[in-house]
């Protein structure tokens, strides 16, 4: 039972790089784009003054940049790739604590051989979530930031 939920947190997890493209692409482009055409806007005719600026109209140029630096394949594919090898990690740690554990010689997808010599590696990816949620690993001395 325990392992059952410890693999749905590890899949959850490694889902993680994908919700935050797909987040961005929703939500967080369509109004950073809204609010750099209004910015424009104010440029073009001088603020609140009648008179426009030197500022040309960039608006279809803005457009057609954010669709090529913010497109769905450009922002997908590194979370897809990133995705990927979160879940290969994730299996790779989830073999280990149910090798460590439950003691069983016959885990899903790697030897039991493989699983031991690539301890090094699940320590790595522990660390790199770590350190991209934002804890440093260092421990919580009193009276030190």
């Amino acid at each position: 039972m325990q392992m059952i939920v410890i693999r749905i947190v590890s899949i959850l997890l490694a889902c993680v790089p994908l919700l935050m493209a797909a987040f961005f692409l929703l939500f967080t482009v369509p109004r950073k784009l809204l609010i750099v055409q209004q910015d424009l806007r104010k440029l073009k005719f001088g603020g609140e003054s009648l008179n426009p600026s030197s500022v040309s109209g960039g608006e279809p140029d803005l457009q057609a940049l954010m669709d090529k630096y913010f497109g769905t394949f450009t922002l997908a594919l590194p979370a897809l790739l990133l995705s990927f090898l979160y879940v290969v990690g994730f299996i790779l740690c989830d073999s280990y604590v149910d090798l460590y554990y439950n003691h069983s010689g016959s885990l899903l997808l790697f030897p039991p051989d493989f699983v031991v010599a690539a301890r090094p590696v699940t320590l790595c990816l522990h660390w790199s979530l770590s350190v991209q949620f934002g804890d440093d690993g260092s421990p919580c001395i009193p009276g030190r930031p």
